[in-house]
């Protein structure tokens, strides 16, 4: 060896020491200047608050992409691209209900438009994956689910006739199933209940929809109130995941 080559040699040694001593945090991504205290290794995304990172202490590794939950395990698609699932129990599962009265339009023709009946109190859903405010559940995987949900409406004292509709609907495949109360005076309470058992792609969304349509007689109203609004679901098929 040369002089020269010693010499470079000797630099690139002393370059890496210095190097490991400065870099026991590695960061890299997003804001690569600032690094969790306990962290030796973080790949951040430019997603806020998705990241990969390792435990200095305790060697932990913490992939955080939006798809983490507590009890989910780390799956892959066919690409291999890694996410966080549900395993067999609950898996894709949810129950809503609604303690008030939702206000839905009386048609006067059954092509007009059904109303999306939103229950606002979820009582379970490890994914989040139900909407309280639309009455949305978005499907977080592709597999088979079934679907329940029902409702109550009526006027008292009215003896004009209606029909009440309840249908569980999917944005992809459009009516799943439906339960029909036809002909029913408004002072007769029509409950119906409706159960849907599907095959459903991931990201398509599922809705109850309602439908009360005029019949015969004097129409009482504008709108009617409907009760006891209830919507649940689960995949299936959760041993595949």
């Amino acid at each position: 060896m040369t002089p020269k080559q010693l010499l470079s040699t000797a630099c690139f040694v002393a370059a890496l020491l210095t190097s490991s001593g400065l870099m026991a945090q590695v960061k890299v991504g997003t804001n690569p200047t600032t690094i969790e205290t306990n962290s030796n290794l973080e790949v951040e995304a430019s997603t806020s608050g998705r990241k990969v990172k390792v435990d200095k202490t305790t060697g932990q590794m913490t992939i955080a992409d939006g798809t983490q939950g507590a009890g989910k395990v780390l799956t892959s698609d066919a690409n291999g691209g890694a996410s966080w699932q549900v395993g067999k129990v609950g898996c894709g599962s949810f129950d809503a209900t609604r303690s008030t009265a939702q206000n839905v339009p009386i048609l006067d023709n059954v092509t007009d438009p059904a109303v999306v009946l939103v229950s606002t109190t979820k009582v379970y859903d490890p994914l989040n994956a139900y909407n309280p405010s639309t009455g949305e559940y978005t499907i977080p995987s592709t597999g088979m689910y079934v679907f329940k949900s029902s409702a109550v409406d009526y006027i008292p004292g009215i003896a004009a006739r209606r029909n009440s509709t309840l249908t569980i609907v999917s944005a992809v495949r459009g009516a799943l199933s439906s339960s029909v109360t036809a002909d029913q005076a408004y002072l007769n309470g029509t409950y119906n209940d409706v159960v849907a058992v599907a095959y459903l792609t991931a990201g398509d969304k599922v809705t109850a929809k309602c439908q009360i349509t005029h019949i015969s007689g004097t129409k009482p109203a504008a709108t009617i109130d409907v009760q006891n609004i209830k919507f649940s679901g689960s995949r299936i098929d959760c041993t595949s995941n």
